[in-house]
């Protein structure tokens, strides 16, 4: 297959593309970013969808935030202590 054709098979699914989620994975995937620019845009992505989850409540406090990690990490020593 061509470049030209794969270009304009590319271009038609893009076109036909309804799902926001695949839209921003195809465009990310297409950025010629930096690695810095990627980090700062990636960071202002995540920041944005933090301020999202604290609007809607969606968050933990630190007390629990510490009990599931300290479950997850007996749960990791744990599975480590029966491969030895």
């Amino acid at each position: 297959m061509t470049t030209t054709v794969l270009r304009n098979k590319l271009v038609k699914r893009i076109q036909r593309e309804e799902d926001p989620t695949v839209l921003r994975t195809i465009d990310i995937l297409l950025r010629d970013d930096s690695k810095e620019e990627a980090m700062r845009r990636r960071m202002m992505e995540m920041a944005v969808l933090s301020e999202k989850a604290i609007k809607k409540g969606d968050v933990i406090s630190l007390v629990d935030a510490r009990k599931r990690s300290k479950g997850v990490l007996k749960g990791i020593a744990a599975s480590r202590t029966n491969y030895l």
